[in-house]
């Protein structure tokens, strides 16, 4: 069972990993896009202590395709607003709205995350699993199992604003706000 901590209450140690999950690359980077305007203070909150105490902040693949993905459909959906339209994402990649959008948002990849964490490789513990081991809460999709996993595996704090991470049976530490 997940082991639930109060971020406001935690105080990062120079020896503490931390996987932050795609929300929390959000809040931190595109706090508009937040639907509580108080996470992204809280979170920026937290990244600064994790610089800070020099604790390290681990990232995926998966993690940056989440992000780089969400801020994209966003993008979209202001575009089709916008237009009045309702333009598939297919289309909306040949817009020059989606060039801008793409060249920002690996930007804040290239410039926020890759220098501030390091990227984790999925081990082959995780890739032979049965897939039934993704399946640690019926409310998660199968990136925020992937993710759990990840956490599971590196034995590091996941970091998230998910709720659904804290009802995880898996056994690991997840940081909340």
């Amino acid at each position: 069972m997940a082991r639930i901590f109060n971020i406001n209450q935690y105080k990062p140690k120079k020896t503490d990993e931390f996987l932050f999950d795609t929300n929390v690359w959000i809040y931190i980077t595109i706090p508009g896009l937040s639907y509580d305007e108080n996470l992204p203070q809280i979170y920026s909150n937290f990244f600064g202590s994790i610089r800070n105490s020099k604790a390290k902040i681990l990232t995926s693949f998966v993690i940056i395709s989440e992000f780089v993905n969400r801020y994209l459909r966003n993008e979209l959906k202001k575009y089709n607003t916008k237009h009045s339209s309702d333009i598939s994402y297919k289309e909306f990649k040949k817009k020059q709205e989606y060039e801008n959008g793409y060249k920002y948002i690996t930007g804040i990849v290239n410039d926020v995350i890759l220098k501030n964490s390091e990227i984790v490789t999925t081990p082959n513990e995780i890739i032979e699993q049965d897939a039934e081991v993704y399946n640690y809460n019926k409310n998660c999709d199968l990136n925020d199992n992937y993710i759990i996993e990840l956490s599971k595996y590196y034995e590091c704090f996941l970091v998230s604003s998910d709720r659904f991470m804290t009802n995880s049976t898996a056994d690991i530490d997840v940081l909340y706000a």
